[in-house]
């Protein structure tokens, strides 16, 4: 989780979707919780964080945006 976080310039908080069943709820307040604790939140409710995720070549793309995705696939075919 961490080094998908890292690789995508967000925080591990930023992993979790606030706009889950999940999250709401739980509401577990985030801002409180430091990156163990949201990792382990994450871990005991993988529907809390934010999904699909696409790797490949150490590249991602985190949650569904279509033409972030497009391109992502097109440069995997491309490579």
């Amino acid at each position: 989780m961490q080094e998908i976080a890292q690789s995508n310039g967000l925080a591990i908080r930023q992993l979790v979707n606030t706009k889950s069943q999940t999250f709401k709820k739980l509401k577990p307040e985030l801002l409180e919780m430091n990156d163990q604790q949201i990792r382990q939140l994450i871990q005991e409710n993988p529907s809390i964080m934010l999904r699909p995720i696409l790797i490949a070549d150490g590249k991602s793309v985190i949650g569904f945006k279509e033409e972030e995705y497009h391109t992502f696939l097109t440069e995997m075919s491309d490579g």
